[in-house]
């Protein structure tokens, strides 16, 4: 006997499916919308409200009386750093007065003493990574900070100077704000209220504190990912690119100064010393993925493994070698440049098939880490040099199966079958595989690369190449459109040709042409022949 519990409310409401459909279309069409991030969306605010609200917390600064029991000078002090660092509310509850830089805490700080030399302290949003010893990562990659410091713009300073004199300098880290993060928000709500009510607009404390985050996701030549490591915000819509992105503390520094100037510009402020003039920022750290290979490990990387090439050939004329360690090199030095020069994930059968690739326009098409609805499938342009790898490669194949059905008939018939098992019925490029001294095959997966890499020092994870493409990228000046559509990071109503699109074919592959080659060159690419009739007579 079964028994059957009585069921629950109907979640839609009563809704009938079709009445449920459209709901969830509409929901759809709204998501599309907020993510598009555009200018003149409702949450925004404008000039006239940024200027009204920087100009009301300059006379809440001089103040003397409380808003709701918190101090007038108190209340603005809260505000100025809400605005500023795009600081959510509970952040700037924790925040310190530092006496100096080795007193950085876990949370947000502010360096402020006398001297005009006065620091905000940020803990950038950075993307949790662990596969790799820190030996390593300090050796091969670019060096990261956790904490680092901006330049505190002079109106936040005349801002909060006020209730900052309250504290005595000394020692030791000073709570700034000891109320009950309440006591603030109702404060805050009654300052805007008046605001409005007085100089109209629609501020807030959400947009305020949202204002600089989204205004410097849409500056050119930055994108959401400067914005989460000046912040330190989440962002859903950059959590992936997060996690491939570094940037260095000098370049934030700067894009924090510049943005600065363009809010105090927008809002006719040009009077007020924009920043103060030194930064403290020293040596060369980075913010975000701690996976970024230096260029001399990627270089180092490359003449390693050109120079096992050429050893490998010039063995071959030797009567007892065998082509063996060639193959294995040149398979891995072919799927490694295809890597670098297409952010191919680390993932099996990383080589483009003939269906997949348009050898007159360059445009090639990538479906790596995909559902079977192929939405995350994405069209890259491939430069001419891979095209003309791939060529070596296969050639390379052709004269090694026939040295492979005289020594392994059973692995040589094997890797004839693994021709046509794939993503696609019409394989017209071979499998990939590795070979071990005992004739065993093994297949291209990221466990078999990075063995093979340890042979040349090479200790960072496989997929490392898609975090140097895009931090290099974004470096060089490529539009963020642009990348985005190349590494296929997109979300529901951002997609590179979707309906709200703007992006050209043309305009993308002229971008990549420009960026592209002269990464490949840096890095040191060149065209490599495995087995030919040249090295190969046997």
């Amino acid at each position: 006997m079964v028994v059957l519990e009585k069921p629950g409310p109907d979640p839609s409401g009563g809704l009938s499916r079709g009445q449920q459909f459209f709901q969830a279309k509409a929901v759809s069409s709204v998501i599309k919308m907020k993510n598009q991030r555009l200018a003149t969306d409702w949450d925004r605010m404008n000039s006239h409200e940024i200027a009204t609200f920087l100009t009301g917390i300059q006379n809440l600064s001089v103040q003397e009386g409380n808003i709701n029991d918190v101090p007038c000078i108190e209340l603005s002090a809260f505000l100025a750093i809400v605005f500023w660092l795009s600081a959510s509310p509970e952040s700037v509850k924790g925040c310190d007065l530092l006496p100096d830089s080795a007193h950085f805490g876990e949370g947000l700080g502010i360096l402020w003493d006398e001297n005009p030399s006065r620091y905000w302290v940020v803990k950038p949003r950075t993307p949790i990574q662990s596969l790799v010893s820190s030996a390593t990562l300090e050796r091969q990659a670019l060096p990261m900070a956790k904490r680092y410091t901006l330049p505190i713009p002079e109106p936040a300073v005349q801002a909060m100077d006020r209730h900052f004199l309250r504290f005595k300098p000394g020692y030791q880290t000073v709570k700034i704000f000891n109320r009950n993060l309440e006591e603030y928000l109702l404060a805050a709500d009654e300052f805007f209220g008046d605001l409005r009510r007085i100089a109209g607009g629609r501020q807030t404390l959400q947009r305020i504190s949202m204002h600089l985050h989204y205004m410097i996701a849409r500056m050119p030549g930055l994108d959401i990912t400067v914005a989460m490591s000046i912040t330190g915000r989440n962002d859903l819509l950059g959590t992936v690119s997060n996690h491939y992105t570094a940037i260095s503390v000098k370049e934030l520094n700067r894009f924090y100064k510049f943005a600065c100037s363009e809010i105090l510009f927008d809002s006719g402020i040009t009077a007020i010393k924009v920043m103060n003039e030194t930064v403290d920022s020293k040596g060369n750290s980075h913010v975000g993925s701690c996976y970024v290979p230096r260029e001399l490990t990627v270089t180092a990387m490359v003449r390693d493994l050109r120079a096992r090439l050429k050893t490998a050939r010039d063995n071959l004329q030797k009567e007892d070698d065998s082509p063996l360690r060639l193959h294995n090199d040149i398979t891995i030095y072919t799927v490694l440049m295809i890597g670098f020069a297409t952010g191919y994930r680390a993932t099996r059968d990383p080589l483009l098939q003939k269906a997949e690739m348009d050898r007159t326009t360059g445009f090639c098409v990538i479906s790596d880490k995909d559902g079977d609805d192929l939405y995350h499938s994405r069209i890259i342009w491939l430069p001419d040099i891979c095209f003309q790898q791939l060529d070596l490669y296969q050639e390379h194949l052709s004269h090694f199966e026939n040295w492979l059905f005289m020594h392994n008939q059973d692995l040589f018939f094997d890797s004839r079958q693994k021709d046509v098992i794939g993503r696609r019925l019409e394989r017209e490029t071979p499998s990939l595989f590795f070979i071990q001294n005992d004739m065993r095959g093994l297949e291209v997966r990221p466990k078999w690369i990075s063995k093979l890499m340890k042979v040349i020092n090479y200790d960072l994870p496989v997929n490392a190449n898609r975090h140097y493409l895009r931090t290099n990228l974004l470096y060089r000046g490529c539009p963020v459109e642009v990348i985005n559509a190349f590494m296929g990071h997109w979300e529901s109503g951002v997609e590179p040709w979707g309906m709200y699109s703007g992006l050209s074919p043309l305009v993308y592959r002229d971008e990549l042409f420009t960026h592209l080659l002269y990464l490949m060159d840096d890095i040191g690419w060149d065209l490599e022949k495995g087995l030919s009739g040249e090295t190969w007579r046997k």
